[in-house]
């Protein structure tokens, strides 16, 4: 039996600053994307600790739309806008859920 694909949105901030963390702690092979029509710095980061509030800079920042895999073990991950000129960036991400639930 295999693993289902869940989707999420992740905030991508049109100001400078970290957007809000996005719980990924029941995925693996998580893969953010940023897409979208901007001129803007975005640095992925993730949190190991549960907490998603201690990130970790995560692959280099992305200045065009792109995308990041999320190192399973993550529990969170964001963007965190370091310039931001105009646009508007959208993005998501998805992985597989660690474990189906209900019975067969």
């Amino acid at each position: 039996m295999f693993n289902a694909k869940r989707t999420r949105a992740v905030a991508a901030p049109t100001s400078v600053a970290a957007g809000a963390a996005t719980d990924v702690s029941d995925l693996v092979s998580a893969t953010v994307q940023l897409s979208g029509t901007f001129t803007g710095t975005y640095q992925c980061q993730v949190c190991f600790d549960g907490t998603g509030t201690n990130f970790v800079a995560q692959a280099s920042a992305l200045t065009a739309p792109g995308s990041v895999s999320i190192p399973d073990g993550a529990t969170h991950v964001r963007w965190n806008c370091t310039a931001y000129t105009s646009g508007t960036p959208a993005s998501g991400l998805g992985g597989l859920k660690t474990a189906l639930g209900g019975g067969i």
